[in-house]
């Protein structure tokens, strides 16, 4: 069996770590989405995940495997997309906010 890489997931190094961190602190960042389990070690890699438990952002994952990789964190994930698909994490994001928007009414 040969081993194919379709793509390589490389962590944020410019100033946006710095404006993530302060906008984590200020608790203006609703949601967090993540698309593999790669893009969930690298965002911790650079940002503390004591950070985001105290932080009011909630956590969206496209899939189990995703969602494994973010709670072995410690971390809690408040919506996972079913199917794992972009479209459906999508739609359960716009579900989420529509239930929150009409129970705050």
């Amino acid at each position: 069996m040969d081993e194919v890489i379709a793509y390589h997931t490389v962590p944020e190094t410019g100033p946006a770590r710095n404006e993530l961190i302060q906008a984590l602190e200020q608790n203006t960042i609703d949601w967090i989405t993540f698309t593999s389990s790669s893009t969930a070690a690298n965002f911790l890699s650079q940002i503390d995940a004591g950070l985001l438990r105290k932080s009011t952002a909630r956590l969206a994952s496209i899939g189990p495997v995703t969602s494994a990789a973010l709670q072995k964190a410690g971390l809690t994930v408040a919506l996972e997309a079913v199917p794992f698909t972009i479209p459906a994490l999508v739609q359960a994001l716009c579900r989420a906010e529509s239930e929150k928007n009409n129970n705050s009414l």
